[in-house]
């Protein structure tokens, strides 16, 4: 419900799975982008 999405430690735990995505997101891009210009 509207309580639990307001407490701050879900915030921060979606938070920081968002970051680890984007962190393993950007690897992937990083690993292709070499590839490409090997």
């Amino acid at each position: 419900g509207i309580i639990e999405m307001n407490h701050p430690d879900n915030k921060n735990h979606l938070y920081k799975a968002v970051m680890r995505d984007g962190d393993i997101l950007l690897n992937r891009i990083q690993k292709l982008a070499r590839v490409i210009n090997a």
